[in-house]
C-alpha cells in the first residue's frame, strides 16, 4: 500500500509540474566534419543513448533539468575504413570507448515560429579529457516529441586528440564541427528521482 501511495504521489507531482523523463529515439544524427591537407572529410554516428528530464508547459520548453548523451566512439564512420582506423587510434578508443555530454544549464535566447533557440552549457568527455562547452541549440516540440538541432566547433588538441596523419602526409586540421539532430520521446516506464 505504501509503495502504491509513493507511486501516485510521484505521478501527481510530475503531472502538476510538467516535468517528465525522456529518452532519445534512434535513428539520430551526429556529423563530425573537418579539413585536411588534401580534402574535407566527415564522419557520422546514427545511434546513441540519452536520457533527459525536461519541463514543458503549453508545448513550450521551460527548462532542462538533466540530460546526458552517450556515443560509442567506434560507431563513428566515414567512407574510408583506413580513415576510421586512424580516427579511432587518435580518439584512444581502446581506453575510452565512449563520448559523453552531460548538460549543466541552459539560457533561453528567443522563440520564433514555435522554435526556441537556447544556449546550452555542459561537459564534454572525449578521449579521456573533460571540457566545458557551450552550444546553440534549436528546439521544438511536436506531438509530445522534443526535437534538438545544433552545432558546436571544437579543437582536437583541446580534447587530448592529436590531429590524425594518414599515409604519413595527409594531416587533418585541428578544428572540427559537430552537427547534430536528435529527438526525445517521453519515457513512461521510468521514474527517476533527481
Amino acid at each position: 500500500m505504501r509503495i502504491i501511495l509513493i507511486f501516485f504521489t510521484l505521478f501527481y507531482l510530475n503531472f502538476v509540474s510538467g516535468q517528465d523523463n525522456y529518452v532519445l529515439k534512434n535513428p539520430c544524427e551526429f556529423i563530425v566534419s573537418g579539413t585536411s591537407t588534401l580534402h574535407d572529410w566527415s564522419m557520422t554516428i546514427n545511434a546513441a543513448k540519452a536520457f533527459a528530464r525536461i519541463e514543458i508547459e503549453n508545448q513550450n520548453l521551460i527548462n532542462i533539468l538533466s540530460l546526458e548523451v552517450n556515443l560509442v566512439t567506434e560507431n563513428l564512420k566515414s567512407k574510408n575504413k583506413r580513415m576510421d582506423k586512424n580516427a579511432y587510434k587518435a580518439l584512444k578508443t581502446n581506453l575510452f570507448p565512449e563520448i559523453t555530454f552531460t548538460f549543466h544549464k541552459m539560457e533561453n535566447i528567443k522563440l520564433e515560429n514555435e522554435t526556441a533557440l537556447i544556449l546550452a552549457t555542459g561537459m564534454l568527455s572525449i578521449a579521456g579529457k573533460q571540457n566545458k562547452i557551450q552550444l546553440l541549440v534549436k528546439t521544438k516540440i511536436q506531438a509530445g516529441i522534443v526535437y534538438f538541432e545544433g552545432e558546436v566547433d571544437l579543437k582536437l588538441t583541446d580534447n587530448n586528440i592529436n590531429p590524425p596523419v594518414f599515409l604519413g602526409t595527409l594531416k587533418t586540421g585541428n578544428e572540427v564541427k559537430v552537427n547534430f539532430k536528435v529527438k526525445f520521446h517521453k519515457d513512461n516506464l521510468q521514474i527517476k528521482i533527481d
